[in-house]
């Protein structure tokens, strides 16, 4: 089925111990928001958005599950909207 939104955001780093994705600046977050779907190979199927911290240098994106491989910079992840067009 289409998803109503769905953005990519580059230049993310994470590891395989934090629940958090680091942007290189809070621009890159703004359109990411809570309860969306975290689409990348090093996440688990059902990964969602917890909590968005653009206020903050650096940016950070807290998710509900941990990546199985570790990206020190330059990552790109799909966020997807769980609402249906």
């Amino acid at each position: 089925m289409p998803q109503k939104e769905s953005f990519i955001v580059e230049d993310l780093s994470w590891n395989t111990t934090d629940y958090v994705i680091t942007a290189a600046s809070a621009s890159d977050v703004t359109d990411i928001k809570v309860g969306m779907i975290v689409s990348h190979d090093n996440f688990p199927i059902g990964t969602v958005v917890r909590n968005v911290f653009n206020s903050v240098s650096p940016a950070k994106i807290v998710v509900s599950e941990l990546p199985d491989t570790a990206v020190s910079s330059g990552g790109e992840v799909t966020f997807v909207s769980g609402d249906i067009v």
